[in-house]
């Protein structure tokens, strides 16, 4: 057990932690030669979205590995990524769940913090796999 009875000693410690259980993900679910780039996005879209998805942590990081993999090219579905879950953290997890409040990646700031991290602004490209992205996610649920 950490400080006061927190898991982690700092906000660096709880940051590692999740940023290698993302490189476990990509370890899993990634092609090996474009592995790197999609860690590295998938780690700064995590630490983007970690105050504002409304996630918890650790499904945040399913979550950002699945919407990378997703906008890079990379198909992965959602029963694939629920059966890493549950093989990395070694219980049930959803990945790719909309919560309460709707699903995080609609919200206006999340999307915006998703472009910023593949690009910079809403140019036509990242717009066509977002919107692709959000089309494939409602014909797998169905």
């Amino acid at each position: 057990m950490g400080v006061n009875g927190l898991k982690w000693k700092s906000l660096e410690d709880f940051i590692d932690y999740h940023e290698s259980m993302i490189n476990r993900i990509c370890d899993a679910v990634a092609p090996s030669e474009h592995y790197e780039a999609i860690a590295t996005l998938s780690c700064e879209l995590w630490r983007e979205l970690r105050n504002v998805a409304g996630r918890s942590p650790t499904s945040l990081c399913f979550d950002c590995c699945y919407l990378v993999l997703r906008l890079s090219g990379h198909p992965v579905s959602i029963p694939d990524m629920n059966d890493v879950a549950l093989q990395i953290v070694g219980r049930p997890l959803i990945v790719w769940r909309a919560g309460k409040k709707g699903s995080w990646w609609k919200k206006q700031q999340c999307k915006e913090i998703i472009f910023k991290v593949f690009g910079g602004d809403e140019n036509e490209a990242i717009t066509t796999l977002y919107d692709g992205l959000l089309s494939g996610w409602r014909n797998e649920e169905e």
